[in-house]
């Protein structure tokens, strides 16, 4: 290692005048650099001035040539219309209509030029000259229209002579102002390049010193920058063992966010190379922006008097696992304040958050499986309720029915016999026995039983489902549609399985319809002779799924619906896709639509009306 007490006397030993010379010096310097910049102002400022002066030399000349072209425009178109008002002929009147073409651009020139103190003269001399133009013009009219006697009558008044002797003393007068100012002009250059030539002089001269000045300031810098840079050097292989031997990922950053240096520990931590880092464009997923700065956070990057922010970032490793680093950014400020770089602190915290997020997620399923048995314990007391009153309520609708059945033949045995009150007797005896069917059917939804396949009519079960979905319902704003069609399609189900998936999506139309005022529910059935499939449509027109809900429909849990469990389209799915279907959501412009596929044993016509085609409550 460098003595830098050596160093320093060996040095100043090369220089003799240092401890003498070298402090007064930098005075001397001081005023030579402001002697060489005064006469590079001064070089600069006669420069200006001499090219000031010749611009106005050059437009003085234009301005005095395009005077007199003005004065000799208004002589050709005098001579003209004298020739034209003498003679009559046409001949004369070429000068006169070249002179009044010529006229518009010669004192559209002279108007660019009406600056200044030219401004004034100019105008004036515009207005002579449109005054004795507007007489030529005025002779030569008087002559086309009245005849060459009035024309010279006009002309002999020698109006047209004094104005033309008024435009002709303006525009002497105007030249030899013009004149004069050249002369001035010219004087002015003179100074002006006499003056740069001075300064030059004097630059050459502070130049000289200056360069001698400066050797014996380079001289010393030169010292200074070795003692300097040892010291650096000391303080950087401390900041570099300090920096490389840390178990905490670090980095330093521009102010603008792209990587200066990065340690061992944050490569270990995101799998990236310090190459990598150092060298990834914007947008790559190893540059710090993406790797550590949240999208919001990086327009709050301390810029006012804070000087640190933290925050902790979820993001992605090279080999594509996600890690949740906890960063610190911190502000390093230059001497007048603005931000020199940024200085960032990492750690992986990853382990921590997973065991977190675990044992919230854990709490968050004990909580609904909780909710879930409570809900079933529910379901089942509700179950055993509705057997016992199904049980109940059947013997008195069976006790109708019998007596509705005596009361047809008791009616029928009247000598005066009434067919009316037979068909009425009738109606209630058939309302009484579809009462009992729905019962029966609501029974044996409920009752709890071993899954059991058989033959079934699909429109029987879709007609079954929606005497059940129509229990406790207000049936004034509900209707749904269905149609059995020409044929019967025989499927082998678990009757009480499809009637509990029809029932959960009509049910869901109704929920979703929410206080609309009328709710309508189609349901269709449609032959896929292809797959062997019946497709069962049902739709409605309610709001519809917002689109992240519709991702996860299925899932379990999902609902948007408060109070309820989100338990009814997974169940529904998993029931159709034992029995060898699929359910699906498909998208509608209008309210939801849902797709249930079943295979088809076979197709009958139908030997008796299928109950109630369209149902409409």
């Amino acid at each position: 290692m460098i003595n830098t007490t050596d160093f320093c006397s060996i040095e100043k030993s090369n220089y003799p005048f240092y401890p003498k010379t070298l402090g007064p010096s930098y005075s001397f310097l001081f005023l030579a650099i402001l002697s060489l910049l005064s006469a590079v102002f001064g070089i600069a400022e006669g420069f200006s001035r001499l090219e000031s002066a010749n611009h106005e030399v050059q437009l003085g000349y234009r301005v005095i040539s395009a005077a007199e072209d003005a004065l000799s425009i208004a002589r050709d178109a005098e001579t003209g219309q004298q020739g034209y008002v003498l003679t009559g002929e046409d001949r004369f009147l070429e000068p006169y209509d070249s002179a009044i073409a010529r006229a518009q651009t010669t004192w559209l020139d002279l108007g660019k030029m009406a600056v200044g103190s030219r401004q004034a003269s100019i105008t004036h001399l515009h207005h002579s000259f449109l005054a004795k133009q507007a007489f030529t013009t005025r002779a030569v009219q008087i002559a086309r229209q009245k005849g060459l006697p009035s024309a010279r009558q006009f002309v002999a008044s020698g109006k047209g002579t004094l104005l033309m002797d008024h435009f002709r003393s303006a525009v002497d007068a105007f030249v030899r102002e013009e004149r004069s100012r050249l002369g001035r002009l010219h004087a002015e250059s003179d100074w002006a390049y006499r003056n740069a030539f001075l300064q030059a002089a004097i630059a050459s001269f502070a130049l000289v010193l200056a360069g001698a000045l400066l050797y014996a300031a380079f001289c010393k810098a030169q010292i200074d920058a070795a003692l300097n840079a040892e010291r650096a050097l000391q303080a950087n292989r401390r900041f570099e063992a300090t920096f490389a031997q840390s178990t905490v990922g670090m980095i330093l950053l521009t102010d603008a966010g792209d990587a200066i240096i990065v340690n061992d520990a944050m490569s270990r931590q995101t799998g990236y190379s310090r190459s990598e880092i150092l060298t990834a464009p914007r947008q790559s997923p190893a540059h710090p922006m993406t790797l550590l700065i949240d999208a919001e956070l990086g327009h709050h990057l301390p810029t006012g008097p804070e000087q640190d922010v933290e925050w902790e970032r979820w993001t992605q490793a090279k080999d594509g696992s996600q890690i949740c680093l906890s960063v610190l950014l911190s502000a390093v400020r230059a001497p007048e304040g603005g931000i020199s770089f940024f200085s960032g602190f990492a750690r992986d915290i990853t382990a921590q958050r997973q065991a977190e997020l675990e044992l919230e997620e854990s709490k968050s399923r004990s909580r609904l499986l909780q909710e879930e048995l409570a809900h079933i314990g529910r379901v089942n007391v509700l179950g055993e309720m509705a057997a016992a009153i199904a049980h109940e309520v059947n013997q008195p609708l069976t006790a109708i029915t019998n007596y509705m059945s005596a009361g047809q033949r008791l009616a029928g045995k009247l000598p005066d016999k009434d067919d009316g009150i037979a068909q009425i007797m009738q109606r209630a005896a058939d309302q009484a026995q579809r009462a009992g069917q729905i019962i029966q059917r609501m029974h044996s939804f409920v009752t709890r039983q071993e899954e059991a396949r058989s033959t079934e009519v699909l429109a029987y079960l879709i007609h079954s489902a929606i005497d059940l979905a129509l229990l406790g319902v207000d049936k004034s704003r509900v209707s749904i549609h269905h149609e059995p069609g020409s044929v019967h399609y025989m499927v082998n189900v678990d009757p009480i399985q499809i009637q509990q998936v029809l029932l959960i999506l009509i049910r869901n139309a109704i929920d979703a319809a929410g206080d609309q005022e009328a709710v309508h529910i189609a349901i269709r059935k449609q032959w896929e002779p292809q797959s062997g499939h019946v497709a069962i449509f049902v739709s409605d027109n309610g709001p519809g799924l917002a689109p992240a809900m519709a991702a996860q429909l299925f899932q379990p849990f999902a609902t948007s619906k408060p109070g309820h469990m989100g338990m009814g389209l997974p169940i529904a799915k998993r029931l159709i896709e034992h029995h060898g279907g699929r359910l699906r959501f498909l998208p509608s412009p209008q309210g939801a639509t849902f797709r249930i596929d079943l295979p088809v044993l076979g197709i009958q016509s139908p030997q008796r009306a299928c109950p109630a085609p369209q149902m409409t409550v």
